[in-house]
């Protein structure tokens, strides 16, 4: 773009030379464009002649112009032909003139919707009409341009923004239609971004976007298209490959190209990056198509681990429409009424004394017959939903604690898992104490039991609620017990009544090493922290008898009952005691039986 050329105060500033690429069916002999632009007084401009689309289009490949001025009559089907082309190979750089001999306001109108900045009736130029025009239109598109960037542009990072994005792809997947080239589209989310923000603070993290576009930039081809599409989410259209087998190293350059840390303000940032890929044909036909298929794999890429890559897998799709009619199930489940809770005890593991039930959901459809919750829980939490049904569960297993009461039925606590999902939510206490008190319950009647993992997530305000619960009255459990991750100290801090040895390890009792030595060792953990340990899923006497063997103190499992309805857990709570002494008597046996073995 031409501008005055900056000068030493005090000296006249010197005007730089447009230079103009001008089509004309008659090139330089256009009588009166050679006046204009050729004759005494027209050194403001240094013009390239075309007299066809050809030498146009040559002249593009070879030159960079500052303003295009076109000559045909606007009726004359060059001149749509020479505006297609001159656009599509500006980028939004120069404006766009039409001189012409048949100007009428209709006409002149029609042009500017399609794109020229502006026309000029050649019957009434002069050489000073022309030039101003051409630097006004210079200045005018410069704006433009500046207003275009605006909008297309994303602020922070200078990369293309959603709608720029949106508009590349279109374009990126019509040209691959015609030449019959592949086009990838990856999805890359940062992990655990909020971190950086959280711990160093806003601007620091978004210095560490800057950085990651441009690391992105310099790993990308120019042809490629590097889109801020979210708060820390990327794309890149890569154009003009061959096939699936382009995809992988340009997704391993992409993942390493943040594995070097950031330096910002001082402080060394950690990144590392999921991406989910999508080839076009191959993985869809459209751009909709294509960027949900990108986006299935990168959710994949961070169900697995995160800090990797991700193909497209037609698997993912059919997961992704289970997952869809689960979760419009799941709507309708919920005004039907379809959810049941089922009860299981949990046993002194020496007398058999009935400690405490546990209330399982189970979801009646009126197809699928009962659904498991491990089909729909993922599903609930990932949605939200699982917030009305844990309230649904919470206050089902409350009023079922206050009917069996009130028929002679088992007067034992009711443990109730909770997600993280529900903890997170602002209001779970207050939920929980309206509950409670709608239901007129005891607290200490009530157990919640949540996953290990998700209890040492809790952070900040929702790391307090485990002390809330107990101020209240409510017992925790910590679920799972094993196959998360935790800190000893922080364990020790916790308000648990219970730990729940997972039947993963339970499963293998009495006769696999590991699981016993591992069994062996929680059991010792929880007696010396005085935390109770709960077996889940004992299944057979040897079992029960090893875990009464190393001290453990409540079991759960098949071989004292299945999950029950209501009212049938009522009816074996009543004929338990009669059955009780045998069992624990068969577990003595098998004992000793295995003892003497050994």
């Amino acid at each position: 773009m031409a501008r005055k050329a900056d000068s030493p105060k005090g000296q006249h500033s010197v005007k730089t030379k447009l230079h103009l690429l001008l089509v004309s069916n008659q090139g330089s002999t256009h009588p009166q464009l050679a006046d204009l632009l050729q004759g005494e007084g027209a050194d403001w401009a240094d013009v390239c002649w075309c007299r066809s689309r050809a030498e146009a289009e040559a002249a593009l490949v070879d030159g960079s112009f500052d303003a295009f001025l076109l000559n045909p009559g606007l009726q004359d089907p060059i001149c749509q032909d020479l505006v297609a082309l001159v656009q599509n190979r500006l980028s939004f750089q120069a404006p766009l003139l039409v001189l012409t001999p048949d100007w009428t306001w209709d006409l002149a109108q029609e042009a500017l919707r399609d794109g020229v900045t502006d026309v000029l009736d050649l019957s009434q130029l002069d050489r000073e009409t022309l030039e101003r025009a051409v630097h006004c239109a210079i200045e005018r598109k410069r704006v433009e341009d500046r207003l275009l960037a605006y909008a297309l542009f994303d602020s922070l990072t200078g990369l293309a923004n959603r709608k720029c994005f949106t508009a590349r792809l279109q374009e990126s997947l019509a040209h691959a239609d015609r030449t019959g080239r592949s086009v990838a589209l990856f999805l890359l989310d940062l992990d655990f971004f909020k971190h950086v923000n959280d711990n160093f603070g806003h601007p620091t993290g978004d210095e560490v976007l800057r950085s990651v576009a441009n690391r992105l930039r310099r790993r990308c081809r120019r042809t490629d298209t590097v889109a801020r599409i979210g708060g820390d989410e990327f794309a890149i259209i890569a154009t003009h490959l061959g096939g699936p087998e382009h995809i992988i190293p340009i997704a391993r350059k992409l993942s390493d190209c943040l594995e070097e840390a950031i330096e910002v303000q001082g402080n060394r940032v950690f990144l590392s990056g999921s991406l989910g890929v999508a080839l076009y044909p191959h993985d869809g036909r459209d751009a909709d198509s294509l960027l949900r298929n990108a986006d299935l794999a990168l959710y994949q890429a961070k169900n697995e681990g995160r800090r990797t890559y991700r193909l497209f897998d037609p698997v993912l799709d059919s997961r992704a429409k289970e997952h869809q009619a689960i979760l419009h199930d799941l709507h309708l489940a919920l005004r039907n009424d379809e959810f049941r809770l089922y009860f299981q005890p949990i046993l002194d593991a020496r007398t058999g004394e009935v400690r405490s039930a546990e209330a399982l959901i189970r979801w009646h459809h009126s197809r699928r017959g009962v659904v498991p919750p491990d089909t729909f829980i993922e599903v609930a939490e990932s949605s939200g939903l699982i917030l009305p049904i844990g309230e649904w569960v919470m206050k089902a297993a409350c009023e079922q604690m206050k009917a069996w009461r009130a028929d002679g039925g088992p007067d034992v606590p009711v443990a109730v898992n909770i997600s993280a999902v529900q903890v997170r939510q602002g209001c779970f206490m207050d939920t929980l104490s309206r509950t409670l008190q709608q239901c007129e319950m005891n607290p200490q009647d009530l157990e919640l039991e949540i996953t290990e993992t998700a209890l040492m997530n809790l952070d900040g305000e929702q790391a307090e609620v485990p002390q809330h619960l107990t101020d209240l009255g409510v017992r925790l459990s910590l679920d799972d017990f094993g196959t998360g991750y935790s800190s000893l100290a922080y364990l020790k801090r916790l308000p648990v009544c219970k730990l729940k040895i997972d039947r993963s390890f339970v499963s293998g009792l009495p006769g696999g090493d590991d699981d016993s030595l591992i069994t062996h060792a929680m059991v010792g953990l929880g007696n010396a922290l005085q935390i109770t340990t709960v077996a889940e899923g004992v299944e057979t006497p040897s079992q029960l008898g090893f875990l009464q063997e190393i001290g453990c103190k409540q079991v759960q499992g098949f071989y004292f009952s299945p999950p029950l309805p209501a009212d049938e857990f009522a009816d074996w709570w009543r004929r338990w005691p009669s059955m009780a002494s045998r069992c624990m008597d068969v577990a003595a046996y098998n004992n000793r039986r295995r003892m003497r073995i050994a």
